[in-house]
């Protein structure tokens, strides 16, 4: 019976803590855990409050200068790093115990899948306070955009297949250089990729297509389904640097900030387009000796 009891009250408290991660991974900044009647989470739960609150204070009052907003977002991303590690040992340990209902299994299971989730989360936002470090710098070198394009496509292909949707990539055996950061260049393919991948409907397409246009190159992503929102589209066709993480609309993902970011450390042109089809349109220059 006490079993029993003890599981529920895990399960209430899983539940709760998955639904407050799930608000604030979506953008909803003002999610707390309630935090009044200590549990297993308690300690965890007060350290996400105290600095979602850090957080929240200053999104609003964001009239702090560009430095001390990349300060933040560096700080932030490195703080929430100490209570997601505990919480994911405290699921891996449960886990481990083996003395667990099948149910009370499976909502650990969700949790650690959860803090998994969020833990990608603060690793964007350190790669993107890097990124727009005044320091940073782009470590440029030739190389050969389509044998990147071919490894991160072929790596899509089976959760293409899982959703029935047509993948195509046109002129991955193509022989264009370009002068560009290898990895940073490969982390724009890849969040463009998983986002075609992730909001293609089933028997859907997507298309990557690479070709030459006088003396530069044209990369493009394009598939089916819903239309991109208006004011993501005004949000990424934005020209003028001030357009950052702060400024970018609620559920944009951090990965699409990234991706932005990186484009202008290299100069490139960008935009979106919803006219057919969405489609994501990147101008680079060709490299010659």
């Amino acid at each position: 019976m006490f079993t029993w009891l003890y599981f529920k009250r895990l399960q209430k408290n899983f539940n709760s803590f998955i639904c407050t991660i799930e608000r604030f991974r979506e953008g909803d900044y003002e999610a707390r855990f309630d935090a009044r009647v200590p549990n297993e989470l308690h300690s965890i739960m007060l350290a996400f409050n105290s600095l979602a609150d850090r957080l929240h204070r200053n999104i609003q009052e964001l009239k702090q200068s560009e430095d001390e907003r990349k300060d933040f977002i560096a700080n932030i991303s490195h703080d929430l790093r100490t209570p997601l590690s505990v919480a994911k040992g405290y699921t891996e340990t449960l886990l481990l115990q083996g003395k667990l209902n099948p149910q009370a299994i499976e909502h650990l299971q969700l949790v650690e899948h959860k803090i998994q989730v969020v833990e990608n989360l603060v690793m964007q936002l350190f790669e993107l306070s890097k990124l727009e470090s005044v320091e940073f710098k782009a470590q440029r070198e030739p190389f050969v955009i389509a044998e990147v394009m071919k490894e991160i496509v072929t790596s899509w292909v089976l959760p293409a297949e899982a959703k029935h949707i047509k993948l195509e990539c046109l002129g991955c055996e193509g022989s264009y250089m370009i002068f560009a950061d290898v990895s940073m260049l490969e982390k724009v393919i890849r969040n463009l990729m998983g986002n075609a991948v992730s909001y293609t409907p089933e028997n859907g397409f997507i298309k990557v297509e690479l070709h030459k246009k006088s003396t530069d190159l044209i990369l493009q992503f394009s598939n089916s389904g819903p239309k991109v929102p208006a004011d993501l589209i005004e949000w990424i066709n934005r020209t003028d640097k001030g357009s950052g993480i702060l400024k970018r609309p609620a559920r944009s993902g951090l990965g699409l900030a990234i991706v932005k970011r990186i484009l202008e450390l290299h100069d490139y042109e960008f935009a979106i387009t919803t006219n057919r089809h969405n489609q994501f349109t990147i101008r680079m220059k060709l490299y010659s000796n």
